[in-house]
């Protein structure tokens, strides 16, 4: 089952149009630089070259950069290029190595093309005429993607906790599920992958989840953040996944990989 045209389209970066951003040597974003100049307005932070950006050498510590990246975020916020802010610190981490760096602002994520970590959950069902899966409908009021299809449970892993911990939330805020149902779930892929966002590169690292639930299961929304819910047969999801953007890209991936996943196989 090869994936969706588009979903191959979206997941083709070319990353010539970014210059990287880095700390001390080491890369953990990607900027345009378009965007590298308005971060040249502060040469207390950045220093800009035609190649890269660079944190300067004297924010050495990650208590540091985070509080020089909190002043330039919010000015950011204030002069409208970061948009959705939710208030929730993600931790920034060295692409090669992991090792966090600091932390920044959710909203600012993309604009940096950093990497942002999340939990994503498959809801499948086993019926008498094949498996379903349940599928969410993001709500028309969510900063990024509104109105698009969803997982059952998705969320971004905010810094001090993990993917676990972020799913077990997640899973009662979303879909209402109960820890003794929720924690059933069972890991089943680690996804990496990037895509060109008009604000900058989304860059993800999904970590997802597969929970089987019995037929008489109805989700129910806690947070106001899902329009509704559709549980859909294995063939009505591959037929929306062909619909180019009617699902978000990362949830597109995490579907696709669990269809391909579970062909021929008995849940």
């Amino acid at each position: 089952m090869p994936p969706p045209a588009w979903l191959t389209q979206a997941l083709a970066v070319d990353y010539s149009e970014f210059v990287p951003l880095r700390a001390a040597a080491r890369r953990f974003g990607w900027v345009r630089p378009e965007f590298a100049a308005v971060l040249a307005r502060f040469p207390e932070v950045f220093r800009c070259e035609s190649q890269r950006v660079s944190l300067v050498d004297s924010l050495a510590t990650p208590a540091a950069r985070t509080e020089a990246l909190a002043r330039v975020a919010s000015w950011l916020r204030d002069e409208g290029f970061v948009t959705g802010w939710r208030d929730e610190p993600y931790e920034i981490y060295a692409e090669a190595s992991g090792e966090p760096l600091a932390r920044i602002e959710r909203a600012a994520v993309k604009r940096f093309g950093i990497r942002g970590r999340a939990a994503h959950l498959n809801g499948i069902v086993e019926t008498d005429a094949g498996p379903a899966m349940w599928v969410a409908r993001r709500s028309a009021t969510k900063p990024t993607d509104p109105g698009k299809l969803d997982n059952l449970v998705g969320g971004g892993v905010a810094a001090g906790l993990d993917a676990w911990q972020t799913l077990m939330k997640e899973c009662r805020e979303e879909a209402g599920l109960p820890f003794e149902l929720a924690r059933r779930a069972r890991p089943r892929d680690a996804l990496a992958f990037d895509y060109v966002v008009a604000d900058g590169l989304d860059a993800n690292e999904v970590e997802a989840f597969d929970l089987v639930l019995g037929a008489d299961f109805e989700p129910r929304n806690e947070d106001g953040e899902v329009a509704g819910f559709e549980r859909l047969p294995f063939d009505a999801v591959r037929e929306r996944l062909e619909i180019p953007h009617l699902f978000t890209v990362d949830a597109a991936l995490v579907a696709w990989s669990c269809l391909r996943r579970w062909e021929g196989r008995p849940l």
